[in-house]
């Protein structure tokens, strides 16, 4: 028998004001997370003393499925993010969650976000000819590609995006599950701001479309593993500070040698969340 201390997390996204957990594992190497709590005016990052402004263009906010969310309300919706002077170009992860508002198979190029960088582009696309982009310098193939008439991309439905890069290659992931992968590494250099819902390079001619619709954003000078990428997809506010006040005891049962705790004792944070 032992006792096991429970801190909680939130069930849904935490009220404004609530900043990061910067021991929080999923915060290890968090450049900046957006979570999109305001509910109004400029949008700002959850990470204690580096909060920095933003800029919006042809948005409003919403109601998404935990909260506020912003919304493009036309083919020229943004919102740009701050430089991202801490992030690295040989290691990184780029998470986002998302509703796209367009067909899959339009024949019309949406971009999600992204920017210029040096040496190339850095972005997420649905393109032209219905196929996803995903990555570092498009025009030499450093990125993950596949058809988006799939179900990786769901019109009105929001979902959980992660992509990563190193030098064992590049990886996308849709609500926790892999599903496209590049084995080359990126080659471009410094990015100097991102776009989100619509990057700054396209004049507002490719915009992702009224409707659609993005609640966070999170960008990482490391690798996710796939069990971190599974936890942000499950509770993708787990990383700011938990509730107050809220702590649970439990009396955890003795486990014969060798066995791992139960697994029923995972769930209790969620259970309990403020």
């Amino acid at each position: 028998m032992g006792i096991i201390r429970i801190k909680p997390t939130w069930a849904r996204k935490p009220p404004t004001g609530v900043q990061r957990d910067s021991g929080h594992p999923l915060s290890l190497g968090m450049i900046y997370g957006y979570v999109f709590d305001e509910g109004a005016g400029l949008p700002m990052t959850e990470s204690g003393n580096n909060r920095q402004d933003a800029s919006l263009t042809a948005t409003a906010w919403i109601t998404g499925p935990d909260g506020p969310a912003l919304s493009a309300t036309g083919v020229t919706g943004k919102f740009y993010a701050p430089s991202l002077v801490d992030l690295g170009t040989a290691t990184g992860t780029v998470v986002w969650r998302m509703l796209p508002a367009f067909s899959p198979t339009d024949g019309v190029t949406h971009y999600m976000w992204g920017t210029f960088a040096a040496g190339g582009e850095f972005g997420a696309q649905k393109f032209f000819d219905n196929n996803w982009y995903v990555g570092w310098n498009f025009s030499v193939d450093r990125r993950v590609t596949f058809a988006a008439a799939t179900a990786n991309l769901t019109q009105d439905v929001w979902q959980h995006y992660a992509f990563t890069w190193s030098s064992a290659g590049s990886f996308l992931y849709r609500n926790g599950l892999q599903i496209g992968t590049n084995g080359t590494g990126p080659t471009v250099g410094a990015v100097s701001g991102f776009g989100w819902l619509r990057p700054d390079n396209d004049g507002g001619v490719n915009g992702i479309g009224a409707g659609s619709a993005i609640d966070l954003a999170l960008v990482y000078n490391r690798v996710l593993s796939i069990s971190d990428i599974q936890w942000s997809f499950q509770e993708p506010f787990a990383f700011m500070k938990p509730p107050k006040y809220r702590e649970y005891f439990f009396v955890e049962p003795a486990a014969a040698a060798g066995d791992a705790v139960p697994a029923v004792w995972s769930q209790y944070r969620r259970r309990f969340a403020g």
